[in-house]
């Protein structure tokens, strides 16, 4: 699936996601570069207005009373149906380190804290950037977040049971300080 060795893939756009263990983002604990589906991407912003009279009275007035966190879904597009060369085409499925199956692995990696020994750790914190374009109004130009879902979906796999092609669906919600 690498995107530098098969020129068919040029044309997907790519979003940099970076974890951080603590939520200051100092110390990267690492990064991968994911494809997307640009018509997933969508992020949501609200802001909490509160009535202060109801509409019986003579006015409606409303109040500020804070924002909720942003929030960002995006699809990830991870496909090793497609290739450029016959030397890609003949090479098993899962050796390369932007397989389907390794692509996966690694994002739960970084994103998702499963319950395991240590319980009360957080998932990490994470800084989503698509590439020239910024997705809110922070120095970074990134999203800053934590994951709250994902659905992996498998599209496609081959005769062996290897996944071939497949969607991850997440959604993050904005967490820093």
């Amino acid at each position: 699936m690498s995107i530098s060795n098969n020129p068919l893939r040029a044309p997907v756009p790519l979003v940099s996601l970076t974890a951080f263990a603590e939520a200051k983002m100092r110390v990267p604990v690492g990064s991968i570069l994911l494809p997307y589906e640009d018509k997933s991407m969508n992020v949501v912003l609200q802001n909490c207005i509160m009535a202060e009279r109801t509409m019986s009275k003579k006015s409606n007035d409303t109040r500020f009373n804070g924002t909720e966190p942003a929030k960002l879904d995006m699809s990830f597009i991870l496909n090793d149906s497609t290739y450029s060369n016959l030397i890609a085409y003949a090479s098993p499925l899962n050796t390369g380190p932007d397989s389907v199956d390794n692509t996966i692995n690694r994002l739960i990696e970084l994103c998702y804290q499963p319950n395991g020994k240590d319980t009360n750790k957080q998932p990490n914190y994470l800084l989503i950037k698509p590439f020239n374009m910024p997705l809110l109004n922070t120095a970074a130009g990134g999203f800053r977040g934590q994951l709250s879902q994902m659905i992996i979906k498998t599209e496609l796999v081959d005769n062996l049971g290897q996944r071939v092609k497949a969607r991850v669906e997440c959604n993050f919600v904005e967490s820093y300080l």
